[in-house]
């Protein structure tokens, strides 16, 4: 989308598109409908609410990106949703010695005998499931691990017009600077959104909290209650370095147990403002003015806008299926601020206060979950 804030303006030895800087005092023009900054200066272009610039010609011309898109390539093709499991590990910090991830484009089986990764179309959507298939029964001992981890290509800032997933970031003295857009909204991700993991006991059908419960990001893990969970450093898994938490049932997990999952964001503070020279980190132009300067937006407020509406977590159960690649026969899904049980009887969602406020999934399995069971999980953002 271009935005055009000016209706004619002649420079002398004036620069190619992506050439042009701000606009100083001495071209400055009545665009008829500029607002003013406090610093006599108006609007010169300006993105709608959603976008930002990713290229800016030496009249003033802005092209905007749709922030949407560029959030859906980004989290969508970084991130992914981890789940192991490790037997004898009461309070132990050890890593899992089965695990696998899956995310929007891939699945992994990680390591471990059985495990798989299948693509069911769950609720309409097709999503890969990781299929973590245990070895013995899930018991007092046995640690079951989730976590939430993204990964970013580093690229090279560039100058506008921005390359592909780059918006523009500021102006050096003779061209508008790119930088990567995907590097901040992954930071936003790591840095705001968890992955819960609970237990309850005796909960068949029931919306009680979990009595055991944790959460994850990619910065910080908390043992929310239960004792013998533990939040396990990064940790190597395969090429990645993830962080997970790590939680202990106490007893046998059975049919009348619950295990429950969920996902939070923490909400952006909008930020923004005049800049000459660069945007802060996260933030990039909004507008260009008819005065010294530009402003500059933050990009989280609608990253974690498109998270929240967009990218759903799942987990799911299914009984004698040791190595099998079928669907799951209990499952339901997560969002922030959501939750859908999608098949299975006893299956629950719940809005509970966790610290703080999130929507819960409760699995609720039919039977022992043993070494012919298979616990799934998929995260994906359409």
């Amino acid at each position: 989308m271009r935005v055009w804030g000016l209706a004619v303006l002649v420079l002398a030895g004036c620069a190619n598109a992506g050439e042009g800087g701000p606009l100083d005092a001495s071209t400055r023009l009545d665009t008829g409908g500029g607002s003013d900054d406090g610093g006599g200066s108006g609007s010169a272009g300006e993105c709608a609410s959603g976008q930002l610039a990713s290229n800016i010609s030496a009249s003033g011309e802005v092209t905007c990106a749709p922030l949407d898109t560029l959030s859906k390539q980004a989290v969508g093709d970084h991130c992914s949703a981890y789940l192991g499991w490790r037997d004898s590990c009461d309070g132990c910090s050890s890593p899992p010695v089965k695990w696998g991830r899956a995310g929007t484009a891939s699945c992994s089986p990680g390591i471990g005998t059985n495990n798989t990764c299948t693509m069911p179309t769950l609720g309409g959507a097709a999503v890969h499931m990781f299929g973590l298939d245990l070895d013995g029964d899930m018991d007092g001992n046995d640690k079951l691990y989730g976590g939430l981890h993204c990964t970013v290509d580093t690229a090279s800032d560039g100058v506008a017009p921005c390359p592909a997933g780059q918006l523009v970031d500021g102006f050096n003295g003779t061209a508008w600077t790119c930088s990567s857009f995907a590097e901040a909204a992954i930071a936003y991700v790591q840095s705001s959104c968890s992955v819960y993991l609970g237990w309850q006991d005796n909960c068949d059908g029931c919306t009680n909290p979990p009595t055991k419960w944790g959460s994850t990001s990619e910065v910080s893990c908390a043992n929310g209650a239960g004792a013998d969970n533990t939040c396990i450093a990064p940790t190597a898994l395969g090429t990645e370095t993830v962080r997970l938490f790590g939680l202990n049932p106490d007893g046998d997990v059975d049919g009348n147990d619950k295990l429950h999952v969920g996902l939070r964001c923490d909400s952006p503070t909008p930020t923004g403002g005049m800049q000459t020279a660069k945007c802060p980190p996260g933030q990039f132009v909004k507008a260009t003015t008819t005065g010294t300067g530009f402003r500059c937006e933050s990009a989280a407020p609608a990253i974690a806008s498109y998270f929240a509406a967009h990218c759903t977590l799942y987990f799911g159960w299914h009984d004698s299926c040791d190595g099998c690649i079928t669907p799951p026969t209990k499952w339901g899904m997560v969002r922030v601020g959501f939750c859908q049980n999608g098949v299975g009887a006893d299956d629950t969602c719940s809005k509970l206060t966790l610290g703080q406020q999130v929507d819960m999934f409760g699995l609720s399995p039919d039977g022992n979950v043993d070494e012919n069971d298979v616990l799934y999980v998929g995260f994906r953002c359409d």
